[in-house]
């Protein structure tokens, strides 16, 4: 009954999870572009480390999801795909290390809408395709 229902819905959750996520990345992004770089690192250079987290986040985060949240639900290994990127770039992005003020809530939830978009997408990948020419017809 549920995977009905996320199927039925898939193209409005998709839209609502897609802006939502890919907001809350801006936002994190934005405030993390703001803040210094990090402290505390040893290995790793700082102001490396930030630009590199911030393009993964533009990119993964943001960029991507907006596209899959416009484009057919044909590509459904894609949006899947992309939503558990954006998930894991925003989870890297609540290190201890590199997390400023507020930017760690919106990450948060980034990560939640961006893993529970890839997981809605597994009941529409199952979900049998319907060919519109042939709906009513049998073939022999």
């Amino acid at each position: 009954m549920n995977s009905q229902l996320i199927t039925r819905h898939y193209q409005a959750l998709l839209k609502c999870l897609g802006i939502a996520v890919a907001s809350c990345s801006a936002i994190s992004s934005g405030l993390l572009w703001a803040a210094a770089p990090p402290d505390g690192l040893r290995v790793l250079d700082p102001v490396a480390t930030k630009a590199t987290l911030l393009t993964l986040l533009a990119v993964l985060g943001v960029i991507l999801p907006l596209i899959s949240a416009l484009i057919p639900r044909q590509y459904l290994r894609f949006i899947a795909t992309v939503f558990a990127a954006a998930a894991m770039t925003n989870a890297v992005v609540l290190s201890p290390m590199i997390v400023v003020p507020f930017q760690d809530a919106t990450s948060f939830i980034a990560v939640i809408g961006a893993i529970g978009m890839a997981v809605a997408s597994v009941p529409a990948l199952h979900e049998p395709v319907e060919d519109p020419e042939n709906s009513g017809t049998e073939q022999a």
